[in-house]
């Protein structure tokens, strides 16, 4: 199977003509990850990083994809650095908790200037910012895959 780039993938995602919207371009990335998820189970590692290159793209400093990225390097060599990939999965579980602090100082910010108005999401069932309670935040800043990574290695 070829590895493909982000303009087979769009071409797929759009719909006769149309250009990929918001939701062609969600549709985009879940197929990009699909991808990559694929690649990596069946020990093709370069081809999988590949993948999550153009994922990033599309995704500027996005956690997760870092994270991916690093455990997918890290086999990819061999498992040969262990140092190296739990310093970069030391990084991504600080830059989780730093995006989740400033989420929650934004959420707060939010709410002593009269939004007090919280809603809770239908699909991850998690409070939103708005919320009274500053401590729950949504899913994204889920910290407890990379810790996992990081107490095994």
């Amino acid at each position: 199977m070829d590895s493909r780039d982000l303009s087979s993938v769009a071409a797929a995602v759009s719909r006769e003509g149309q250009s990929v919207d918001e939701d062609g371009m969600l549709s985009l990335t879940y197929a990009l990850a699909k991808d990559a998820a694929v690649y990596f189970q069946g020990h093709k590692y370069a081809e999988c990083l590949q993948i999550l290159k153009q994922l990033l793209l599309k995704k500027p400093g996005d956690p997760k994809v870092l994270h991916n990225i690093a455990v997918a390097e890290y086999f990819r060599d061999g498992c040969s650095d262990f140092k190296k990939l739990l310093n970069e999965l030391c990084n991504v579980k600080k830059q989780i908790e730093d995006l989740a602090r400033m989420a929650e100082d934004s959420s707060e910010t939010r709410n002593n200037t009269g939004n007090k108005l919280g809603s809770i999401s239908k699909e991850s069932n998690t409070l939103m910012p708005g919320s009274q309670d500053s401590n729950v935040y949504t899913g994204e800043f889920d910290t407890s895959v990379v810790s996992l990574n990081i107490a095994v290695v």
